[in-house]
């Protein structure tokens, strides 16, 4: 009996420890991290700068944390670092960035921050006063904008006189002729001075009355292209005698319109056209004085600048993988044929690996793949563009431009018997895994260098863009010059956008079209 006791005894407060850890264990559960206090963006938000990102407050254990930036709401390709650098890009825009605990599907955006855009004048400066010895004159700044700090100057006869708004006339200053400078900065940049029109200093604060006719010191010019549609207009030169000016164009010698500016004709084509300026004021008039002449033409034919590989394709290239391999961007160094171009358009060939149902590998446990005909899904696809820059630790330049596209994307066909392994029968190409197709990018002809470098940027979270993927394409290009063929430049996840060695030949199947700008 006694020992009976002693047993349930023993179960007794084996039974009641249970009971307490028990108790105890959801509360000293370990709680995954939560947010207490929002992200925040510190720095100034101006192009050239670098903002951080600090992570607000988070309480329960973390190991540390996951980082993006968006711009007026939109992923920046590419970005995953705590810190930003602002591109021109970014000019105007709203930006932010979202934190997340590493492990944890929970994110956080930051405040958004606008980025200040340089300052640039939209109406010129004047002097206000009378311009006569001991009155004092004003420089009022025009307008500048963007919330500019403004610095004033002043010059005499084209030399320095001063700085600050003001400025007391001084018998010294008798027929010399004064221009107030305003020139506006802020945390993005400056605007440069911006001249007045002059003011003539006298004794009586009055332009004198002229005695003689004006004369032209540098004869007038057309300023625009003369491609039909645009406008050219007049320029007309240096004078002396501070005339007014009348307008007059001629074609091949015969009137063709009045005015400071014409707009180009398709009946222009092939002719010549001139513009004359007659300078006057009360004393007389000069005669007209003609600008050189300008040849009306056509654009430019848009051509290929660059090509990796033959269109038609006349194979199934291979492709990299964005989500097998946790990439975010993918690009190279390109040399357009022609040197430096305005870029049209882009156009990138890609592989679909998706399908509606089951899956392209064989033994997947999914099934074989099946895909209803002519099914799609909207995905958003970014091409970058960027300047090259050798010194950098990345190798890449200036951002140019962005474009993003929610592009339509096939799913791959469903499998054919006949092929095996999940395949499907191309007409072109066999039994192939994936769907080739191309997507292309309309830039509207943004000035670019000669040497660029592009890239393919997408998000491949969830299904089904985790199965698209940009064609390599592993031979010399058709048109234009990989110009370090085994070196490209990658973005994974995480990372950022740099130059990498070790990819054999491979490069992104990309076709370039540009215009060769306007040359006089």
């Amino acid at each position: 009996m006694h020992l009976t006791r002693l047993k349930l005894t023993v179960l007794a407060a084996l039974a009641a420890l249970i009971m307490s850890l028990i108790a105890v264990g959801p509360a000293t559960a370990r709680q995954g991290p939560t947010n207490v206090a929002s992200p925040s963006v510190k720095g100034k938000a101006a192009v050239g700068r670098t903002l951080t990102c600090r992570p607000g407050t988070w309480t329960g254990k973390k190991s540390g944390y996951r980082f993006a930036w968006k711009r007026d709401g939109k992923r920046i390709a590419g970005t995953s670092k705590r810190r930003y650098t602002v591109t021109r890009a970014d000019r105007g825009t709203r930006l932010k960035c979202v934190v997340s605990p590493k492990g944890v599907k929970q994110r956080v955006a930051s405040a958004a921050v606008t980025v200040v855009d340089a300052p640039r004048n939209t109406a010129a400066p004047t002097v206000t006063g009378l311009p006569k010895p001991g009155e004092t004159l004003t420089c009022d700044p025009g307008t500048c904008v963007n919330d500019p700090t403004l610095r004033y100057s002043w010059t005499r006869d084209g030399s320095p006189a001063g700085t600050g708004q003001t400025r007391l006339t001084k018998n010294s200053d008798l027929g010399k002729r004064l221009v107030c400078l305003v020139a506006g900065s802020n945390a993005a940049g400056g605007s440069g001075f911006v001249a007045s029109e002059a003011v003539l200093v006298s004794e009586s604060g009055t332009d004198p009355v002229p005695t003689t006719a004006p004369t032209n010191t540098v004869r007038p010019s057309i300023s625009g292209i003369p491609y039909p549609g645009e406008v050219l207009t007049c320029e007309p030169g240096t004078w002396t005698g501070n005339p007014t000016f009348t307008y007059s164009w001629t074609r091949n010698g015969s009137p063709a319109g009045t005015g400071a500016t014409r707009t180009t004709k398709n009946s222009d084509l092939g002719t010549t056209l001139v513009c004359y300026v007659i300078g006057s004021n009360t004393a007389g008039g000069s005669g007209a004085i003609p600008s050189a002449g300008v040849h009306p033409q056509l654009p430019e034919p848009d051509h290929v600048a660059y090509q990796s590989h033959v269109k038609p394709a006349t194979k199934a290239y291979g492709s990299v993988g964005y989500g097998a391999n946790s990439i975010e961007e993918w690009g190279d160094h390109l040399r357009l044929e022609g040197g430096a171009s305005e870029l049209n358009k882009v156009t990138v060939t890609m592989a679909s690996w998706s399908c509606v149902s089951g899956a392209w590998n064989a033994g997947n446990p999914t099934g074989p793949c099946v895909s209803t005909p002519g099914s799609t899904y909207v995905h958003p696809v970014t091409v970058n563009v960027y300047g090259v820059d050798n010194a950098a630790p990345t190798g890449v330049g200036d951002l140019i431009t962005t474009v993003t596209v929610d592009q339509t994307i096939p799913y791959r066909p469903s499998f054919d018997p006949s092929c095996g392994d999940y395949k499907w029968l191309s007409p072109e190409f066999g039994c192939i895994n994936s769907l080739q197709f191309d997507m292309d990018f309309n830039l509207g002809g943004v000035d670019v260098p000669g040497d660029v470098i592009v890239s393919v940027a997408f998000d491949t979270s969830g299904s089904p863009a985790g199965s698209l993927n940009v064609a390599a394409v592993e031979t010399a290009p058709v048109v234009g010059e990989n110009v370090n063929p085994d070196k490209t430049f990658v973005g994974y996840q995480g990372g950022q956008f740099e130059a990498e060695s070790g990819w054999g030949t491979y490069t992104p199947g990309i076709t370039l079209e540009a215009t060769t700008p306007y040359v006089p």
